[in-house]
């Protein structure tokens, strides 16, 4: 019903009068859905039932419009492959009148938006059973338009999902027209700033720039609200008569609360003793000072050490007696996972780790760190588009990464991909054995073993041949030492043209060319923060504090970006702010725990250059 509960008025009346007279007119009784479901519960089922045997005893046109009627209910409650099975029994939709064909075509349209298949959506849109949409009946003309925007998303395109929400505008009442801001507002936040720059310079409607305008100067300055506000204010002056100039989207509304309500006292709880707990303290403290220098009412901040600490309540308890607003910490996954046993969390509290179990995540409790299951899911991700099928996978031979190895291959297989094999070595001197069984080396060298049992010697010439099953190699290295040796180790085997992707751990974040050239072609992904060009706020650390690579880099940077984000995190919940662009990586959350897209990156004369062409790699 949700779908139905936010159509326009003419769109939900038009419905109810549907499921009225199938109701009133039909037989509801012992029907069942279209895939044989057990018996009617809700007057959807029982109006979609009695249309569909009203189509059994009806004819030509007559049935034809039934049917469609009862794909749209199908459609519009969420139950696309019942809806599809409908639709296909329409057989002669180009018989019917303009607004039958119209209607036929925009359901259709409408399944496969919900079956993820945006092309197949588009086809439909544009497609001859359509006329000129401005020719169509408002309740049409707002599905299509509807419709193509959610499409467009599916595709990518956000700006032309955006001027597709914008054309919906004058179809809308009041109280809509808030709704579809909002929608506006959260899709322009997905268009890449390039494109988004593109689109100001390109737009020739008042509406659109306008609502670009806007994007672009909150995007200016993303963490600094007092710098918002400010722009957004510049910005009503300008685009007085704007839609946006006189209603505001909830997410800049509810910036000004959030400025209102600003912490005055941050708690952060840390193992800062130690090295991991200090370099995340050093990014936080280092974008801490950057916008004390930026902006007035920064707030005080207080440190308790974390180290040893088995039981994190009475340090959390402590924190809140002293004052806290906002807790960042802990960092510890068994002390996260004590706060998610606490009955209520009296203020928001981000922990710098994730729960193993997210069924219960108690209110005021985020989630943000470093997991290699994002990591993970995003070289599926690039290896899938880049038309990759078949993995070889070559990871360390301990307990964690035989763990990520597992989650690799289950996420990989889920997408339809194939690991064709799998490889763990111990130590440096097993390279060279690891890489010929991963190969199937050894099993062309066991041939020519039994060929010179049986032949003599002069009539063999022996090459060894690898498999020729492998699209690419997931290398899930702990460290680049590893990556230097095992990539020439590869390519002597004859794999040299094999694809390599690999994780952050492939990066120190060192300029050293003459020792990374053994990794060119490696394609990975990293927190911005580690690769070029180098974050402002990053050379003025790298300037202040003592030299730190890899893994301590990009603890900075969660830091960073901890600092910066915890004023959002109510926005970041209810869906108001889609993406920010972190040190991390950008930025999303779901469920309370936010989630990273990294930046790709390859190797080139031993250099880590961003891949910002690659598909499914870069950031918007």
């Amino acid at each position: 019903m949700r779908k139905i509960l936010n159509a326009p008025a003419c769109t939900r009346q038009y419905l109810g009068w549907c499921l009225m007279m199938a109701l009133l007119f039909g037989c509801a009784t012992d029907t069942r859905m279209p895939d044989g479901q057990d018996s009617i519960e809700t007057p959807q089922d029982a109006a979609v039932g009695s249309l569909l045997q009203q189509a059994g005893n009806a004819s030509g046109a007559d049935a034809e419009m039934l049917r469609i009627t009862a794909a749209e209910i199908l459609a519009e409650t969420d139950y696309p492959q019942q809806a599809r099975e409908v639709i296909n029994q329409v057989s002669q939709p180009e018989s019917l009148d303009q607004q039958w064909r119209a209607r036929y075509a925009l359901v259709r349209a409408s399944i496969e938006v919900q079956r993820n298949n945006p092309d197949a959506a588009l086809g439909w849109l544009s497609g001859n059973l359509l006329p000129n949409p401005t020719a169509l009946e408002s309740a049409a003309r707002y599905q299509f338009h509807r419709i193509r925007a959610a499409a467009w998303v599916q595709t990518g395109n956000f700006a032309d999902s955006v001027t597709e929400l914008i054309r919906l505008g004058p179809l809308l009442s009041e109280e809509e027209k808030q709704v579809n801001q909002n929608d506006i507002w959260i899709t322009l936040q997905k268009v890449a700033d390039a494109n988004l720059a593109t689109l100001a310079q390109d737009s020739d409607s008042y509406e659109l720039r306008g609502w670009v305008e806007l994007a672009r100067a909150v995007r200016a300055e993303p963490y600094n609200i007092r710098s918002q506000l400010d722009a957004v204010g510049r910005w009503r002056e300008r685009w007085t008569q704007h839609t946006a100039a006189i209603t505001l989207p909830d997410a800049i509304t509810t910036l000004q609360i959030a400025w209102d309500n600003r912490a005055g006292h941050i708690a952060l709880l840390l193992p800062a003793s130690e090295p991991v707990g200090n370099a995340i303290q050093e990014g936080f403290v280092s974008a801490y000072y950057q916008a004390l220098g930026e902006q007035e009412g920064a707030p005080r901040i207080t440190v308790f050490d974390t180290a040893g600490v088995t039981d994190i309540t009475p340090l959390y308890e402590e924190a809140i007696a002293v004052g806290a607003d906002v807790v960042i910490g802990p960092f510890n996954k068994e002390l996260v996972q004590q706060l998610q046993q606490l009955r209520r969390l009296p203020v928001p509290t981000l922990a710098l780790n994730y729960l193993d179990n997210r069924a219960r995540v108690p209110e005021n409790l985020y989630q943000f760190g470093l997991a290699p299951e994002d990591e993970i899911s995003q070289v599926v991700d690039m290896a899938w588009r880049a038309g990759h099928r078949n993995v070889a996978i070559l990871t360390p031979q301990n307990s964690d990464y035989l763990r990520l190895q597992d989650t690799f291959a289950s996420e990989w297989e889920a997408r339809g991909g194939i690991v064709v094999a799998r490889g763990a070595f111990n130590g440096d001197n097993e390279y060279p054995e690891i890489v010929q069984r991963l190969m199937n080396i050894d099993a062309s060298q066991a041939r020519a073993s039994r060929l010179t049992r049986v032949l003599p010697r002069s009539e063999i010439e022996f090459i060894p041949r690898r498999r020729e099953d492998i699209d690419f190699i997931f290398l899930m290295v702990s460290n680049p030492q590893q990556g230097r040796q095992i990539k020439p180790t590869l390519a002597f085997y004859f794999a040299g043209d094999v694809p390599v992707y690999a994780m952050p751990t492939i990066n120190d974040g060192v300029t050293n060319p003459t020792a990374n050239g053994d990794l060119d072609g490696i394609i990975f992904t990293d927190a911005p923060w580690v690769l070029p060009p180098d974050d402002p706020l990053k050379q003025l650390v790298n300037q202040t504090l003592r030299p730190s690579a890899g893994v301590f880099q990009r603890l900075r940077a969660l830091g960073v970006d901890a600092f910066r984000i915890y004023p959002l995190l109510e926005q970041m919940a209810d869906g108001e702010i889609a993406v920010l662009p972190g040190s991390t990586g950008n930025l999303s959350m779901r469920y309370q725990a936010i989630r990273r897209e990294l930046q790709s990156a390859v190797f080139v004369d031993g250099l880590a250059t961003v891949n910002e062409g690659f598909p499914g790699g870069g950031l918007n």
